[in-house]
């Protein structure tokens, strides 16, 4: 009898010790996950059939060119457009941003309806604006009214900029994007492409620094006329 009480002590003891270590096992990896490479870039030769189809923001003769698949409710995609706002206020005549949509409906149910309404403002010659502000005011999204966004972009005529919108003139092009992204295997949002070459990750600004300044070495800043750092 004292000999089956003594393994039962040890077997309460075993069982004591493997629990400890399997929820240290599980504190060790949400607290402190271990480290990631950095995200690498990926050769896309499909890639450059998907150019010319999407809004184009930045000078048509811009040497550098940029094809972005975005989701407007996505956090990523708006320090995307910080990042990639403070690059072309540097070099303005350098770079144009060819948008084609990607939302992550699963994720972002207002998504797809902010790409219809951002491509009726387009049809209106408000395109970037219209994707400035939705970026801008992401929290807004949805409780402001598409109109809203609408007007603080300029949209000249809002009665037939609510009739796209209702009727979701766009819905066709929109889905045409979608498609294309998984044509290419696109996993998530923002996806950058240079030319074949998808980017690792968000794109910070030294990086899009150094791609155009990679592409054109001879361009300058817009302000002061020497290069300054970017951190």
């Amino acid at each position: 009898m004292a000999e089956n009480s003594r393994w039962g002590t040890i077997s309460s003891a075993l069982l004591t010790v493997c629990a400890l270590l399997v929820t240290a096992a599980v504190v060790r990896r949400e607290f402190f996950p271990p480290a990631r490479g950095a995200p690498k870039n990926r050769e896309l030769r499909a890639a450059l059939q998907s150019w010319g189809v999407g809004r184009r923001m930045g000078p048509d003769a811009a040497p550098v060119a940029l094809l972005v698949f975005s989701d407007f409710q996505c956090p990523f995609c708006s320090v995307l457009q910080q990042n990639l706002k403070r690059i072309r206020e540097r070099y303005p005549d350098a770079i144009r941003v060819e948008y084609r949509h990607m939302p992550i409906e699963n994720l972002h149910p207002y998504a797809f309806d902010a790409a219809l309404a951002a491509e009726c403002a387009g049809d209106q010659d408000r395109f970037e604006r219209f994707h400035d502000a939705l970026f801008e005011s992401q929290d807004s999204i949805p409780s402001e009214q598409w109109s809203a966004f609408a007007r603080q972009s300029g949209v000249a005529d809002l009665a037939t900029f609510e009739r796209c919108v209702t009727s979701r003139r766009f819905d066709t092009r929109v889905k045409a994007d979608m498609a294309q992204a998984r044509t290419l295997k696109l996993s998530g949002t923002p996806s950058v492409i240079v030319g074949s070459t998808l980017l690792g990750g968000t794109p910070s600004v030294s990086v899009l620094d150094s791609i155009v300044r990679a592409q054109v070495p001879s361009v300058l800043p817009a302000a002061g006329g020497r290069r300054q750092p970017i951190p």
